[in-house]
C-alpha cells in the first residue's frame, strides 16, 4: 500500500501517530481491497448496521510502547452487539461496552474530512480501550502484557496498538463464512495491510493471535531503521505458541510470554542505545 492518502504531520503528534493515521486512511480508502473483501463475502452491509461495510484499521494506544497485538477478524457479535441489544427488550452494560457504535460514524466522517485527525484518533482510543477488554482475544492479551510489566487495564490498552489481520468483520456463528472472510486478508500477510501497519508504527514486538500457521518474522520486511520486530504467534483459544511440538513445555502461554517480554526489553534497550526515531 502506498502513501497517496498521507497528510502533512500535525505538529503535536508523534511519528507513530502520523504513521498510523496514514495507514488507517489508506486502508479505509482502498477501494480495491474493499472490492476483494466484498467478493469473498466480507465487509457486507447488514440491515440494522448502516456502517457495517466499513473496514476497521484498529487503534494506537496513547502511550504506545512499540507492542502490536494482532487478532484475526472482528466479530460481528462484538462490533454490533450494542445496537442489537439496545433494540431488544433488555440490554446489558457489558454488551454496550464491547461494541463500537460510537466509532462508526466518526470513521466515516473522517474519511470525508469532516472529522479531524485529532478527533478520529482520540475516539478510536476511547472506543477500543473500553471494548477490547470485553473481547475473547483479551483473555490472552491481558495476561501476556502483565509479563511485559503492564498490570492495570488502562496501562495495557494504552501501551499497545491493536488491529486485526482481516479488516472487515465476520459472523462468528458461521465457521465456514468466517474462514472465507479471514482468508482474503490472511493471504495478504506478507505484502498487505499488516505489513503496512508494521512499517508505519515500527513495533519491537508483534503478538499474533491466530489459528493458522505462517506468521513469522521471516515473512516480514526489514523496517526503515533496519530493526526487525519479534513475532510471537499463538493459538487465540489456548494461548499455546504456534509451531511448537506438543511435548515442548515452552509452548504454554505463561512460559513463552515471559521469554517474549525479556526479548522485548532487550530490543527496547537496543533501540534506546541507537539513533532514536523522533517521538
Amino acid at each position: 500500500m502506498g502513501c497517496r492518502w498521507a497528510r502533512e504531520p500535525t505538529p503535536h503528534m508523534t511519528s507513530w501517530e502520523t504513521g498510523w493515521l496514514s495507514y488507517a486512511r489508506e486502508m479505509l480508502n482502498d477501494e480495491s481491497h474493499l472490492g476483494k473483501c466484498l467478493k469473498a463475502g466480507g465487509a457486507r452491509p447488514i440491515q440494522d448496521a448502516p456502517y457495517s461495510s466499513l473496514r476497521w484499521p484498529g487503534y494506537l494506544g496513547e502511550k504506545y510502547a512499540r507492542i502490536l497485538c494482532l487478532g484475526m477478524i472482528h466479530s460481528g457479535d462484538m462490533l454490533f452487539a450494542g445496537r442489537r441489544t439496545a433494540q431488544a427488550s433488555s440490554k446489558s452494560k457489558d454488551d454496550l461496552d464491547k461494541a463500537v457504535l460510537d466509532l462508526e460514524p466518526v470513521v466515516l466522517e473522517w474519511t470525508r474530512d469532516v472529522v479531524s485527525d485529532d478527533a478520529y484518533i482520540s475516539q478510536t482510543r476511547v472506543t477500543y480501550s473500553r471494548a477490547l477488554p470485553h473481547w475473547n482475544t483479551w483473555s490472552h492479551i491481558g495476561p501476556i502484557l502483565e509479563q511485559f510489566g503492564y498490570q492495570t487495564k488502562g496501562d495495557k490498552t494504552s501501551a499497545i496498538a491493536y488491529a486485526n489481520i482481516a479488516k472487515c468483520w465476520s459472523d462468528t456463528n458461521d465457521d465456514t463464512r468466517k474462514d472465507i472472510d479471514v482468508m482474503t486478508c490472511c493471504n495478504d500477510w506478507k505484502v498487505g495491510s499488516s505489513v503496512a501497519l508494521i512499517k508505519a508504527i515500527s513495533p519491537a514486538c508483534v503478538l499474533v493471535a491466530t489459528t493458522r500457521p505462517g506468521f513469522s518474522r521471516s515473512d516480514l520486511p526489514l523496517l526503515e531503521d533496519g530493526f526487525e520486530p519479534d513475532v510471537w504467534a499463538y493459538n487465540f483459544r489456548t494461548g499455546i505458541q504456534e509451531g511448537k511440538k506438543t511435548d515442548d513445555p515452552t509452548r504454554f502461554r505463561d512460559v513463552w510470554a515471559k521469554t517474549a517480554a525479556e526479548s522485548y526489553k532487550v530490543r527496547m534497550q537496543s533501540l534506546a542505545n541507537s539513533v532514536p526515531r523522533k517521538p
